[in-house]
């Protein structure tokens, strides 16, 4: 592997880093999405189940 690519692949991760540093509310948020899509399966199955009783 040339030394090009090694220093491309650590540049990438060390933007990558900065970038989720620069937005710390972004995984907050993404596990607030994370329970409304599990609440709206959950309701969805309920109602599902609701109506072939």
């Amino acid at each position: 592997m040339s030394d090009n690519y090694t220093v491309y692949v650590r540049k990438m991760e060390e933007l990558r880093v900065a970038r989720e540093a620069g937005r710390p509310l972004r995984g907050q948020l993404e596990e607030i999405l994370d329970v409304v899509r599990d609440c709206e399966a959950r309701w969805a199955l309920d109602d599902r189940l609701g109506r072939e009783r």
